[in-house]
């Protein structure tokens, strides 16, 4: 989420920066990795691994988090890729 622009200006207080360098544009090297890690995201849904899934929190409520076994399948997949 990006700040509102009172909020880079209080950040910019508080860092005794100028509000440009908080929002100046950075180069980034493409290198693949966003669009390979959205195939391996497909495959893993192809392959029936869930998105979501069901816990009990401590009062017994039902609740739905991201899978922990595809949040580290991915993280897996951006190690093994990142250049």
């Amino acid at each position: 989420m990006q700040p509102g622009l009172k909020r880079i200006e209080e950040i910019g207080d508080l860092l005794e920066v100028d509000n440009i360098e908080l929002i100046a544009s950075k180069y980034r090297k493409p290198t693949g990795l966003a669009g390979k890690l959205q195939l391996e995201y497909k495959r893993l849904l192809s392959e029936g691994m869930q998105i979501k899934v069901g816990i009990s929190d401590a009062e017994g409520n039902q609740k739905e988090v991201n899978n922990p076994t595809m949040v580290e399948a991915l993280r897996d997949f951006v190690a093994k890729n990142r250049s």
